[in-house]
């Protein structure tokens, strides 16, 4: 079975901040440096752009973009200061327009995250 190929970066995005302070952070005993462009919502937008045109080709390909929606919606709308801001900047409401026009998989996912950002 061909898993989600944005699943790690889903995975990442859903256990970490949804604003990742700027800076340093510390992970496994490093020091990383997070750049604005690295935020768990910018992940997400990556993965949805995946399914922008095509849609899932098995059973776990589904999940993750069912997933992948019902992340970006919750972040949204639990969140709408941090994970709003990080996601009109990041261009999430042009990515979802585009993804409910394109009638793809992607459209239900898109209207539901555009519902929760409303």
């Amino acid at each position: 079975a061909i898993l989600c190929q944005h699943a790690d970066a889903c995975a990442a995005a859903l256990g970490a901040p949804l604003s990742p302070s700027s800076g340093s952070q510390r992970q496994g005993g490093t020091t990383t440096t997070t750049t604005p462009s690295a935020t768990p919502v910018d992940a997400l937008l990556r993965a949805a752009n995946h399914y922008r045109k095509r849609g899932p080709v098995d059973a776990a390909d589904e999940e993750c973009l069912e997933n992948v929606f019902d992340a970006l919606a919750a972040a949204v709308a639990s969140s709408p200061t941090r994970a709003g801001a990080a996601f009109v900047a990041g261009e999430g409401v042009e990515l979802m327009i585009r993804c409910a026009e394109d009638g793809a998989c992607a459209t239900p996912g898109a209207l539901k995250v555009l519902d929760a950002l409303l």
